[in-house]
């Protein structure tokens, strides 16, 4: 479902901030923070899966990120434990809080978002391979992709380090309503409680093929349509 995760998370940022028809307009921003906060938001809602030594994102960077998600998966007590719960969005979020501080001001006096970048950085290369947005699989092209616009993020996205967190803490917590809405559920008060929770419309990961492809079909759509009016926004 990583495909599926990400369109949610993309999807996600899109109806919290924009202005367009189809969208809640909850914290609304200019059209290019729209752009940018639905690809990091879309990589953002792959991190709980970093609990998994299968995930799409635990391939992402080998071999550190098969090295984190060993102790990740350790230390959040299995999959779909601490990374799918309350304290996970809470951690992920402070991260990207803490990372979105980091700024560098050139000797022209203009701020480069160092943190916002370097958080892109990652967070794009996980959206681009997940939602196969180019043909090629090369870790060359995803990360030559993702180096571009961690250049773009850090240079033009706001000083106010505000939407780093809220773009990784969406979609965080859509991951995890994803996969609350699965037969598998989430142990949404780990450490606290240890059991699962979940109300299972979609079925059972990886064996309700129709429930998934609905989903993803959904998702997609609302994807295609967020992307195509954010790019006529940023060109009128």
């Amino acid at each position: 479902m990583g495909a599926n995760h990400a369109a949610m998370g993309a999807g996600s940022w899109f109806a919290v901030t924009a202005t367009a028809p189809g969208a809640l307009g909850i914290i609304t921003t200019d059209p290019k923070l729209v752009l940018i906060g639905m690809f990091t938001t879309a990589g953002a809602a792959l991190l709980p899966d970093w609990d998994h030594r299968k995930a799409t994102i635990t391939w992402s960077l080998p071999p550190l990120s098969n090295i984190i998600a060993r102790v990740l998966e350790k230390v959040a007590g299995g999959h779909r434990a601490g990374t799918h719960s309350l304290l996970g969005i809470m951690f992920f979020t402070a991260i990207a809080w803490a990372a979105g501080l980091l700024t560098h001001t050139t000797s022209q006096g203009h701020t480069v978002n160092t943190g916002a970048g370097i958080v892109g950085l990652f967070l794009v290369s996980l959206a681009v391979g997940a939602l196969k947005a180019i043909p090629s699989s090369s870790y060359f092209t995803v990360w030559g992709i993702a180096l571009a616009c961690a250049g773009f993020i850090a240079w033009f996205s706001p000083t106010n380090p505000w939407w780093v967190p809220m773009s990784v803490g969406v979609g965080v917590a859509v991951h995890i309503l994803g996969d609350f809405l699965t037969v598998g559920g989430v142990k949404i008060f780990w450490p606290i409680r240890h059991d699962s929770v979940a109300v299972p419309i979609l079925g059972k990961t990886g064996e309700d093929k129709l429930g998934e492809i609905l989903a993803g079909t959904i998702f997609g759509l609302y994807f295609a349509y967020a992307l195509i009016w954010t790019i006529h926004a940023l060109i009128v």
